[in-house]
């Protein structure tokens, strides 16, 4: 499929048509030199994450707030609705004294580990060396966020995260333009209501089943924690954030069965999954493509 890379990006329609051996850095690069961003494009929100091992003095005050001490991270991207950096009085030198202003194709850099001074053309480099900050192995999670959590819970939350190496939490605000499209209008429903995307990050590089049962058991621990917290009746989940935790079909049912889809398919598509059902069923009735959480077909009329 690495073959099949076209992108043909307009501008003038906010679309782009991707084939599906582009990889995203070629997608990033496209709508680049397109557009020629300099800054933010409008309609970016900011992602913040917290975990890890860091320290600093505007993310430590911050920190300090929650009483807890500096080797805890806040890594964040901080952009308005203008794509601008956010008014310095309004967010306080001590916490932009961390950040580092830089172009919207530059943040695409950094956020892939590459040195955002690079020309934007490295992203179309399928053999470009990767991260040494890269693992081996990872698993993910997710959550939306419908209420907003108290300032305690926040606390309690930092307080969990704070100090683990190698899990972390990344939070995805939306509103905005996210909020002004209908959630019937595409597969993806997570629009107009929901405050912001947790996105639960597991990574680990060494061998064995119980360097993965430590991460994966801090992982679980996280999301049990976060259930009062969050979206319920479906607890809501992010597609690309695949996870078998939530439901997923039996080999013996031959990926058949709509009830069994059902679980893991209203959490990720929500009001949009009957109708992708529908569609399935009409474009690939004998359910060829598939895999553990494929949409899955209706039952066969005997």
């Amino acid at each position: 499929m690495s073959n099949l890379r076209s992108i043909e990006v307009n501008i003038e329609t906010n679309s782009a048509w991707v084939q599906s051996g582009a990889i995203l850095g070629e997608v990033y690069y496209a709508i680049w030199e397109k557009s020629k961003v300099h800054g933010f494009p409008a309609g970016v929100c900011p992602t913040v994450a917290v975990g890890g091992h860091f320290s600093g003095g505007g993310y430590g005050n911050m920190m300090r707030k929650f009483g807890l001490s500096v080797d805890h991270i806040v890594d964040a991207q901080i952009v308005d609705a203008n794509g601008d950096l956010l008014d310095r009085k309004s967010m306080g030198e001590g916490l932009l004294q961390d950040c580092t202003e830089m172009s919207w194709i530059e943040s695409v850099l950094w956020y892939a580990s590459l040195n955002y001074r690079s020309s934007p053309k490295v992203l179309l480099d399928r053999k470009v060396v990767r991260s040494p900050n890269d693992t081996n192995s990872a698993k993910r999670k997710s959550d939306f966020v419908v209420n907003p959590v108290s300032r305690e819970g926040l606390g309690d939350i930092l307080k969990r995260v704070a100090g683990q190496l190698q899990f972390s939490m990344a939070f995805s605000p939306h509103g905005g333009e996210m909020s002004e499209i209908p959630a019937s209008s595409s597969p993806f429903p997570h629009r107009a209501g929901n405050l912001y995307k947790i996105e639960y990050v597991g990574n680990w590089n060494e061998a064995g089943e119980k360097a993965e049962r430590a991460v994966m058991t801090q992982l679980r621990r996280m999301y049990s924690f976060m259930a009062p917290l969050v979206s319920k009746n479906p607890r809501r989940a992010y597609l690309n954030y695949r996870d078998l935790d939530i439901g997923k079909m039996s080999h013996g049912k031959g990926y058949r069965s709509y009830e069994e889809g059902k679980v893991y398919g209203m959490k990720y598509f929500h009001g949009n999954f009957d109708r992708l059902v529908k569609v399935k069923t009409e474009v690939d009735p004998a359910n060829f493509f598939r895999d553990e959480q494929s949409i899955p077909t209706l039952p066969m009329k005997l």
